[in-house]
């Protein structure tokens, strides 16, 4: 950090030292050209957002100041909560436990969605591949 944002860093906790606590925080003030750092450099892998009380105000600070949806951003970075968590070699070998064991079509894709979460398009594709793999490696 420069000196001067130190300054204004410290002008910043004594402001903060004498106010009240009851009093609502307005987000307008908040990320103003005086403020040293609220919503502008909102990056969690810094010292100093880890160490900030108010990460998750400042996240949204600086997504209104960005102007930018989660659409947007998904469509530039990878964000790992969106990644397939699917288990395919596990739901093979569920699947192939319950062919062994005669079940129906309907009965499978109904027991790996409710097992593995799947929804019923993703159950459907994967029955699928699963019986294309099986019919070609007969």
């Amino acid at each position: 950090m420069s000196r001067k944002d130190k300054k204004l860093l410290v002008a910043a906790t004594k402001e903060l030292q004498t106010g009240s606590l009851l009093t609502p925080i307005k987000l307008e003030s908040i990320g103003t050209n005086g403020d040293p750092c609220f919503g502008k450099e909102y990056d969690l892998s810094t010292e100093e957002c880890r160490s900030c009380g108010d990460s998750e105000l400042c996240c949204l600070k600086t997504a209104a100041v960005l102007g930018k949806t989660r659409q947007e951003l998904e469509q530039e970075h990878s964000y790992k909560d969106l990644e397939s968590r699917l288990d395919k070699p596990g739901i093979k070998k569920y699947y192939r436990k319950l062919t062994r064991e005669g079940k129906s079509k309907k009965e499978i894709l109904e027991l790996m969605q409710s097992k593995y979460e799947v929804t019923k398009q993703e159950a459907r594709s994967l029955y699928r591949e699963f019986k294309n793999t099986k019919n070609n490696g007969q």
